[in-house]
């Protein structure tokens, strides 16, 4: 029955606003469905207007602990999966961008274009709302690329999002080029052999996307049940196909900046703006060399190390304490690196509740350039780097990430992580996005000083 699984699924994740499922005429609310109808004959009508897809479930804002507890509910309901549906968690915001994207099932992208264009003459408008459309599948994905799943039911998540962005991309490719797409096998080989490869609109990598994100589908499908609580960086499987997109989107982007130049009277707004700029570039040039210190300072400097120092690289001090607020000092050792999962005590003496942790030492930073910061934790944590907070965040809570970026000169820069666990399990992690690698990633132990 409908309204007792939404009434469970509910009790399990409160911050669930809506359900959709996909039929024929498109995505429709299970919620709205099942309050016009009884619920027997609700369920019975909407099964036969259910086709196969995503069973999509929105949320106010991601929460790795509900969102378990809610695909756990799911499945021991069952019924879902008899219809051929996947479930996959998202925000409003989420939905609402892939929904944009989608510009419905029966309305397809060379249609919206078509729409467009009979609506206005000026190309600069039409490219304009296949910009926002662009930039906000990339919103969707820059989302994804700071998912961490610490399930199999998470994972499947990520890669149903993955397959809808992928699944537009390749309809806005067909539709720039005055193509229709309905995911046929020769659509699917005519967009490989095409678009895909050496001199052409997407590198030789995009060819293969499809076939990884059916693989990771079906594997992640089988392992969900086992996987119900695990944690590691299982989310690096999705790198290559993250970076794949993302590359994609630019290109895509660039194709539509292409089709649709700009408008007449834009050019001549830009070359006002040109009249605009010279006329103060005198000034400008009087503010280079502020702007300059400016720009220095931006960057956290980094310290010397001594001779003792540069020897022990490798690991980090970490002070223990019983209580939340650092009360007792217990214990001090080395740790390899912040990477730190603890279902009981952590160390000798403290219980496997209320204690603090207090790493100090220093982080290597290989190159200048803009690095990415993250903190994964659960409960309280305050991240500085080189005096600077990256994230502050003691409160009590489940898990969850935050981020920040920083640039930094090369070198060695001064960390300090405070860590609190107020009740039930204890993880901490750090990651970082250096500027010479594509995703956000464990910190290795070499990056660490100092081991004593």
């Amino acid at each position: 029955m409908i309204e007792p699984i939404i009434t469970k699924l509910k009790q399990q994740c409160p911050d669930l606003l809506d359900i959709y499922v996909p039929t024929k005429e498109g995505y429709i609310s299970v919620l709205t469905f099942s309050g016009d109808e009884d619920s027997s004959e609700g369920q019975a009508h909407l099964e036969e207007r259910v086709v196969a897809g995503q069973l999509q479930m929105i949320v106010g804002a991601h929460d790795v602990a509900k969102e378990q507890a809610l695909l756990t509910t799911l499945s021991q309901e069952g019924g879902w999966s008899d219809l051929g549906l996947s479930p996959v968690i998202l925000t409003e915001s989420e939905h609402q961008a892939i929904q944009a994207a989608q510009s419905g099932e029966t309305y397809s992208a060379r249609q919206a274009i078509d729409s467009l264009l009979k609506k206005t003459h000026d190309p600069y408008v039409v490219r304009r709302h296949l910009l926002a459309i662009l930039n906000e599948n990339k919103r969707v994905l820059d989302g994804i690329e700071l998912e961490f799943p610490t399930s199999g039911t998470q994972a499947l998540c990520v890669v149903r999002k993955l397959e809808v962005l992928f699944q537009q991309i390749v309809e806005w490719t067909f539709a720039l080029y005055e193509r229709p797409f309905q995911g046929s096998l020769d659509e699917w080989s005519y967009f490989e052999a095409q678009f895909c490869g050496a001199g052409r609109l997407y590198r030789r990598q995009m060819a293969l996307v499809r076939g990884a994100l059916q693989a990771l589908r079906e594997r992640h499908t089988a392992l969900s049940p086992l996987m119900t609580q695990t944690y590691g960086d299982n989310d690096l499987e999705f790198e290559e196909i993250v970076y794949d997109l993302s590359l994609a989107l630019k290109q895509l982007r660039e194709q539509v900046m292409l089709r649709y130049q700009v408008h007449a009277l834009e050019k001549r707004r830009s070359r006002l703006w040109m009249i605009v700029l010279a006329s103060v570039f005198s000034l400008a040039a009087v503010g280079a060399v502020g702007g300059y210190v400016y720009w220095w300072s931006s960057f956290l400097q980094p310290v010397k190390l001594s001779k003792a120092q540069q020897a022990a690289v490798g690991g980090v001090i970490g002070h223990y304490y019983r209580g939340t607020r650092f009360e007792t000092f217990m214990t001090r050792r080395t740790d390899v690196k912040i990477d730190m999962l603890w279902p009981r005590s952590p160390a000798a003496g403290l219980k496997k509740d209320a204690y603090s942790v207090r790493w100090e030492g220093f982080l290597h930073a290989p190159q200048q350039g803009k690095y990415t910061f993250c903190a994964r934790y659960d409960d309280g944590v305050r991240f500085q780097l080189g005096g600077v907070d990256i994230v502050n965040d003691r409160r009590p809570g489940k898990m969850r990430t935050k981020c920040r970026v920083v640039k930094m000169r090369p070198g060695w820069h001064p960390v300090k992580v405070e860590y609190t666990d107020y009740k039930g399990l204890g993880y901490i992690k750090l990651l970082w996005k250096p500027p010479f690698k594509r995703k956000l990633q464990s910190i290795d132990k070499k990056r660490y000083c100092c081991r004593k």
